[in-house]
């Protein structure tokens, strides 16, 4: 099934330096197009849009941590393309865990 115009929104304690830092390992076979905060790509048969909210911190004690709101615009992206998607994001984004 294609869904159109799918948003998913996280909230990850990443700066947008690493996150572009990271990003080239989830879309490997991708053509990324970056504006900015935007990021465009080809995804199946369909288009993915990132855009990343302003960086954040939060105080946790006396750490504090980068907090960035990440957008996930699908559009014409099947559901087995959208998970194979997220599911690569998420473990190239893992940190520490266990």
């Amino acid at each position: 099934m294609i869904d159109t115009g799918v948003i998913i929104r996280r909230e990850m304690t990443i700066t947008h330096a690493d996150f572009f830092r990271l990003l080239p390992g989830v879309c490997e076979n991708c053509c990324i197009t970056r504006a900015r905060k935007l990021i465009q790509s080809s995804l199946g048969s369909g288009t993915i849009e990132i855009l990343l909210a302003p960086e954040c911190s939060r105080m946790l004690g006396s750490l504090e941590l980068p907090v960035t709101e990440i957008t996930f615009c699908f559009d014409n992206v099947s559901d087995q393309d959208r998970e194979s998607f997220l599911e690569r994001f998420h473990r190239v984004y893992q940190k520490g865990g266990g």
